[in-house]
């Protein structure tokens, strides 16, 4: 099993923004270096690395679990 809390995507810069406020940031705090992808993108990259069940088992608001299972 891999269990992955990552920071992920908004879907639009409009979600964006309330993530910087829940998190009491501001645009120029922001980590310029954060190269955010969406979801899908990860679930992706574990489907093709041979997980199976792979799924975001949990998410609030830019921060994701996604979770895989290589079955024996």
């Amino acid at each position: 099993m891999f269990c992955n809390l990552e920071h992920v995507a908004s879907p639009n810069e409009r979600v964006h923004k309330r993530f910087l406020e829940a998190m009491n940031l501001s645009d120029r705090e922001e980590d310029p270096s954060n190269q955010l992808l969406d979801v899908e993108t990860h679930l992706g990259w574990l489907r093709e690395t041979g997980y199976d069940d792979v799924d975001c088992y949990w998410i609030w608001r830019e921060l994701a679990l996604i979770i895989g299972r290589k079955l024996a």
